[in-house]
């Protein structure tokens, strides 16, 4: 019965731990991972360093150390990093200690300059791209020089968000325009998610979302279109073999490969989001206006609060990562005043192993097998580039020189 029991597990449970309820089976060439609890159970079996091994940036000093908007930042095979800085639309090149090495973009239209750097990521062989604003695509090797530039155009303005390893290129777009007619009322728009060429001759929808809902605001005789408090939005992440995109609301992400199939559905079981409660929106009301000390802008914010409809539910999760090794990551959806990330950790097979939790007003860019680099904002709102080290064991001892 033993040995029986083992060939059923493996077929259609992951065992590799004795804790692990993870059940997968397909349908229609679809891998379905449904997990009822993590593998690691509340130990922690993966963890950050408690202070970071690399920090970029300054408070005042050289230009290249100063970060204001930071759009992304990347660790190259040779250690090196890559930061996306969003106010100079520059990428700045820094050795393996942080040393600065080169730049380069940088805002313009001449070769290789770029209208708006808003998006980083990396392709084969240390290959770097970013989202040129309304401009598509600009490639630039590992040195830091431009390669080439891939217009993106389609019947609405289409923003790239990353490439498989084939080169095919993601994109998404709004399903409609905002106008004056959308004053007083909740608008609800879809995003959609296309699949293009490497060239994008050719592209097509692969899947649509339904965005957080927007309400039209008229104050002071200006238009806006603020999201409601407390909706949820599609996230998304790219990896070199699959495309992840989940809807924020219920424990479901699902992955399409660079044919544009959908191959898998991960889903996990926890507690249903909870309802928005009165303190909630208490909580929200004090911190939305007390973020600004501009009396106009308190004014709108007051009576978008009294106008907009509150989510009944707060959402599920806020951001989507997949490491160098494949493993998809889900931070926790948290409100706007907690500034301590919690992510969830997905095999690369779907499994749900445990979560991480991350140091305090940290944004995740990238994580590699033993390092996850982010930004970092310092009491002053000062912008650093950090790498921790990532053990993925308990037992490991951290050797920060192993990173150089």
């Amino acid at each position: 019965m033993r040995h029986l029991a083992m060939a059923l597990c493996s077929i259609s449970v992951f065992c590799a731990n004795a804790g692990a309820q993870a059940v997968t089976r397909d349908s229609a060439a679809i891998r379905i991972v449904e997990s009822t609890r993590p593998a690691w159970g509340t130990e922690r079996r993966w963890r950050l360093s408690d202070t970071p091994v690399l920090t970029i940036g300054r408070e005042d000093g050289e230009a290249a150390y100063l970060f204001s908007n930071l759009r992304g930042a990347l660790r190259l095979s040779d250690g090196r990093i890559v930061v996306a800085d969003g106010r100079s639309d520059q990428l700045r090149f820094f050795d393996a200690t942080g040393r600065f090495l080169a730049s380069a973009a940088g805002t313009g239209g001449g070769p290789g300059e770029v209208t708006s750097l808003t998006l980083l990521w990396l392709l084969p062989g240390d290959t770097v791209a970013v989202n040129n604003g309304g401009d598509g695509i600009s490639v630039y090797d590992p040195a830091g020089r431009y390669i080439r530039s891939i217009p993106i155009r389609g019947e609405r303005l289409l923003s790239p968000l990353g490439q498989f390893a084939t080169g095919a290129i993601l994109a998404y777009s709004g399903s409609r325009g905002f106008s004056g007619s959308d004053v007083g009322s909740v608008i609800r728009d879809s995003l959609r998610f296309h699949l293009g060429a490497p060239d994008w001759s050719s592209s097509r929808v692969i899947t649509v979302h339904p965005s957080a809902e927007r309400w039209g605001l008229l104050a002071g005789g200006i238009a806006e279109f603020p999201y409601l408090p407390f909706a949820a939005d599609p996230v998304w992440a790219v990896s070199p073999a699959t495309f992840y995109v989940g809807s924020g609301r219920e424990n479901e992400i699902r992955g399409w490969n660079s044919d544009g199939r959908l191959t898998r559905i991960v889903r996990w079981s926890t507690p249903d989001p909870r309802a928005v409660t009165e303190q909630d929106i208490a909580r929200y009301r004090s911190h939305l206006v007390g973020s600004t000390s501009d009396a106009n802008q308190r004014r709108r914010y007051d009576t978008f609060l009294a106008q907009a409809p509150m989510a009944e539910r707060v959402p599920a999760y806020r951001s989507l990562a997949v490491d160098d090794d494949g493993n998809l990551w889900v931070e926790a959806w948290r409100p706007p005043w907690d500034d301590q990330p919690e992510w969830l950790i997905f095999s690369a097979d779907g499994a749900w192993l445990g979560s991480v939790t991350m140091p305090s007003r940290f944004t995740v860019y990238h994580i590699g097998g033993d390092f996850v680099i982010g930004s970092w904002r310092d009491g002053l709102d000062v912008e650093y580039v950090r790498m921790y080290r990532l053990s993925r064991s308990a037992r490991d001892r951290f050797d920060d020189h192993d990173l150089y």
